[in-house]
């Protein structure tokens, strides 16, 4: 009586044969390996980024300061404060401005040349051409 069984193989190479039991392996979810690589990540955007804005939050409705650390609540009333502040409220205006010519309006500039690049014409070869090396007629891409 033989113990190794001895008979031809019919399966096809690179398939395992069906009389074979697969062994029981224990598979981590989808989400797993993504959750571990990025917990690094998390706990120092979580301990430097969202504590201390939670933290401000916090401390911005009392009325905490550097030399008296006995706060009271005092709720929306420094937001009120805030708002009813010319100071601030020129500032805010200042960098809504500030933010729109250096954010914004290169951004859509950009979008712009690159639209006029895309169509051929007389305006898509003269932007090709300020923007080619005078040196070797090179693009500078």
């Amino acid at each position: 009586m033989a113990l190794i069984d001895t008979s031809p193989d019919t399966h096809s190479p690179g398939t395992p044969p069906a009389a074979m039991p697969r062994a029981r392996v224990r598979r981590r979810t989808r989400w797993s390996y993504p959750l571990v690589f990025a917990a690094p990540g998390l706990l120092v955007y979580i301990c430097f980024v969202l504590a201390p804005i939670l933290l401000a939050f916090g401390y911005s409705l009392t009325n905490a300061d550097l030399f008296h650390p006995d706060a009271e609540s005092v709720g929306a009333h420094n937001y009120a404060t805030l708002l009813s502040d010319d100071a601030f409220l020129r500032s805010l205006l200042v960098t809504t401005i500030l933010t729109l010519m250096i954010v914004i309006l290169p951004n859509v500039g950009g979008i712009a040349v690159a639209l006029l690049l895309d169509r051929p014409g007389r305006l898509y070869t003269a932007l090709r051409g300020g923007s080619s090396c005078p040196w070797c007629s090179a693009p500078w891409w």
